[in-house]
């Protein structure tokens, strides 16, 4: 079956992903779980259901090993997933004079 071998979503600087939203687009009936190897923790996936994680530290943002994660082979069936990164913005963002907060 297809997997995706361990891996961390982010890099650094401009592919700095602080942020992974994955959703399971459908149920699968046997294998492609998310697993997360420093934790020891297995998502299996659920249509509709998504997992939610931190790709850095809050205080030093520096890489968070516990975020690196895997796709399981699929043993029976299809896997389809959907990723959403989000990067928070790296300089500060500026207003119009005459907008209002």
């Amino acid at each position: 079956g297809e997997h995706f071998g361990a891996h961390h979503d982010s890099g650094f600087g401009a592919d700095k992903r602080d942020l992974t939203l994955l959703i399971y687009l459908n149920d699968v009936e046997e294998g492609g779980e998310t697993h997360f190897p420093g934790v020891n923790l297995s998502v299996r996936p659920k249509r509709g259901m998504g997992v939610l994680f931190y790709n850095h530290h809050l205080e030093s943002g520096e890489p968070d090993r516990s975020a690196v994660h895997q796709a399981q082979p699929v043993i029976r069936g299809e896997r389809w997933a959907c990723n959403i990164w989000v990067r928070a913005p790296t300089a500060p963002v500026e207003r119009p004079a005459n907008s209002n907060p």
